[in-house]
């Protein structure tokens, strides 16, 4: 008797163990959507390795069979019938078998088919008046409780006057259709018939509008408004270009002539030195009366004045680069005159640097010698020849 029961206690045991080893049960069975076809279960579980889930389903508990089993946290089961209701649970499955029990369930009851399970809907244009060959933008949503059950979606647009049809494309990310259409250059109204079509649960429907937009010309062109935007963008630049290309062109035209009058001044400036010393010269020969002398140079140095104020500059400032006696008083040039007629043939016997030492040996000023070397053998001349 005894070994008996230790036979019954060691079964016991060895069915706790086998139970307790089990893989936990999923907990918050819940729905996630109901359709008027399918319906989407979740759950929570913790998981693990070789773990999955069987989905059962059935008017009750006790006659639930097995719709399915997948390893993710949820699950779709269609077929289902409006109206009627369904009790849904879920046990884990692992390595050491299923769970004996569901600790939770869940009692669903789909909604009645629809007539109508889905309904087309115009989001733009939304304005009744087009202008007349403008582009129409269309843009259809569909408005329907049983979005993911719609299958083969399509929309088409029909011209009611021509019977032209177009199809949309369809945005599925935004889940929308699309279409542009050119409208006509001519006539009162626009008149279309937008149709979608989808198939739910092996069946077809569709939903179709009348549209109707009335045709206008477009917008009177405001010619002074776009004259002034033109004038804003384009002739405020181009003004303020051609005034400065005036002032500049003037401002030219006054410096060239400024130039020209400059170098007409700066001719007769140099014509008025050479002709004042060539005088001098001319008249120390002669040995003019002082005071006829001294009115005739007084005259010169006016007219000099003059001109050099007329080219920006001080009296005698520009004496010095062109006038050969500048710097020279009356008893140097005098002295330099008269050196030249006494001994303008020592070119011939002595070469520059001869000639400027045997003149500086005469009691000559070196000022003196260069200027009667410079007239005999030339500025630039240094070697006897």
């Amino acid at each position: 008797m005894f070994k008996g029961f230790l036979l019954v206690l060691l079964a016991l045991v060895f069915v706790c163990g086998l139970v307790g080893a089990a893989v936990s049960a999923p907990e918050n069975v819940r729905v996630k959507f109901v359709g008027y076809s399918s319906v989407k279960i979740a759950w929570a579980h913790e998981g693990g390795s070789g773990v999955s889930f069987n989905v059962y389903r059935g008017s009750s508990l006790e006659d639930a069979a097995l719709r399915g089993t997948t390893s993710d946290l949820f699950y779709v089961d269609s077929g289902l019938l409006g109206g009627e209701e369904y009790v849904y649970f879920v046990t884990a499955v692992d390595s050491l078998g299923e769970e004996a029990w569901p600790l939770y369930s869940v009692t669903v009851k789909p909604t009645e088919k629809p007539e109508k399970p889905f309904e087309l809907v115009l989001l733009y244009p939304d304005k009744e008046t087009l202008a007349l060959g403008s582009n129409l933008e269309l843009i259809v949503g569909v408005n329907s409780p049983f979005f993911f059950e719609l299958e083969g979606m399509e929309a088409e647009l029909i011209n009611r006057e021509t019977g032209e049809r177009s199809l949309f494309e369809f945005d599925r990310a935004k889940n929308i259709f699309f279409l542009t259409k050119r409208l006509p250059f001519e006539g009162e109204q626009a008149n279309y018939t937008i149709i979608m079509r989808a198939v739910v649960a092996g069946e077809s429907f569709s939903d179709s509008r009348d549209y109707s937009w009335q045709l206008a010309p477009g917008e009177a062109i405001d010619f002074w408004a776009i004259a002034a935007n033109l004038f804003l963008v384009f002739g405020i630049p181009i003004l303020a270009l051609a005034i400065v290309g005036v002032v500049s062109f003037t401002g030219w035209k006054r410096s060239l002539k400024r130039e020209k009058t400059k170098s007409l001044d700066w001719v007769e400036l140099v014509r008025l030195l050479e002709e004042r010393s060539v005088w001098k010269m001319e008249a120390m020969k002669k040995k003019i009366p002082q005071a006829e002398y001294e009115q005739r140079d007084r005259e010169f140095q006016k007219k000099q004045d003059q001109l050099e104020a007329k080219l920006g500059g001080k009296p005698g400032s520009f004496e010095k680069s062109i006038n050969p006696f500048a710097g020279f008083n009356e008893d140097e040039m005098n002295e330099v005159v008269t050196t030249v007629s006494q001994f303008g043939s020592m070119k011939g016997t002595m070469n520059r640097e001869q000639a400027l030492d045997w003149l500086l040996k005469q009691g000559k000023s070196e000022k003196v010698a260069n200027k009667v070397a410079d007239i005999i053998y030339g500025e630039k001349e240094r070697d006897f020849s």
